[in-house]
């Protein structure tokens, strides 16, 4: 059994046995409340799962709700939180628990030290999974600086902390945004064995350039990430992203035939 397969317990293994499928695909939607495609339509294209935040207001009731008709449930809930603040726990006290009620298994947030030094933000991380663990959830970070922006920082972060509720979020086009010489393949490598989540999304690979497209027209390669992470016993989620003005659309269509067009590039692949 896989470290993934150890959080989500019996989930996993529904995914697994009952939806046959080779890697778990999600969506990431944003605020459920206001999703831009129906989402029928994202369950049509091949998601299994979304990547949400939580509405305001809502119950875990309101959620299964929301997602019952279409087939779908949340894989991963965004936590909008900082490290630096005296109270950093509750907010991610409050994610696992919302979390653990609509059986999900990973909290993704964008972390950085704000000040800290590198010994306080990593007792600060490690606390942090000591509170999400208790709900059957692990923290994926996102890729961003200045503690997970690549292979190397990830590592030397995440092994640090050593928490297996603690680990990276890996964002295929991140790699290239917040680095120059490097490349998604080689990065995911680097640190494999500590990602937990992954983000789809493509880029042209310049360095801080906003160029994110659809899936399969830039320089990631899609294929050698997943069999880097499919060889440590990683297969999801992986949340395609929608980001920057390349995927910009004037039409909820429009932008379901840009996001129907980078499934069809991973199922040509044969990773979904």
């Amino acid at each position: 059994m896989t470290a993934l397969q150890r959080v989500l317990g019996t989930g996993w293994k529904t995914f697994e046995k009952g939806r046959k499928v080779k890697n778990l695909l999600a969506l990431r939607v944003g605020d459920l409340s206001a999703c831009a495609i129906p989402l029928e339509r994202v369950a049509e294209m091949g998601f299994q799962g979304l990547e949400i935040t939580w509405p305001q207001g809502w119950s875990a009731d309101d959620v299964r709700r929301k997602l019952s008709p279409a087939g779908l449930r949340v894989t991963s809930l965004s936590v909008r939180a900082r490290l630096a603040d005296d109270a950093f726990l509750p907010p991610f006290e409050a994610a696992a628990a919302q979390a653990q009620a609509v059986g999900a298994g990973v909290l993704f947030v964008s972390l950085k030290k704000e000040g800290l030094s590198q010994t306080e933000a990593v007792d600060r991380l490690r606390r942090i999974g000591g509170a999400v663990a208790k709900h059957g959830a692990r923290v994926g970070m996102e890729t961003h600086p200045d503690l997970t922006a690549n292979g190397d920082d990830a590592l030397a972060t995440l092994s640090a902390v050593n928490h297996p509720a603690i680990g990276w979020n890996f964002d295929t086009a991140n790699i290239y945004y917040y680095n120059e010489g490097r490349n998604a393949v080689d990065e995911a490598r680097k640190a494999a064995r500590l990602v937990v989540s992954v983000h789809l999304k493509e880029t042209n690979g310049g360095f801080k350039s906003n160029q994110f497209g659809v899936l399969g027209t830039g320089v990631v390669d899609f294929a050698g990430v997943f069999d880097t992470l499919n060889s440590q016993g990683f297969h999801g989620p992986f949340t395609m992203e929608v980001e920057g003005p390349l995927m910009k659309s004037e039409t909820p269509e429009e932008l379901a035939g840009k996001i129907a067009a980078g499934v069809a590039h991973l199922r040509r692949l044969g990773k979904v």
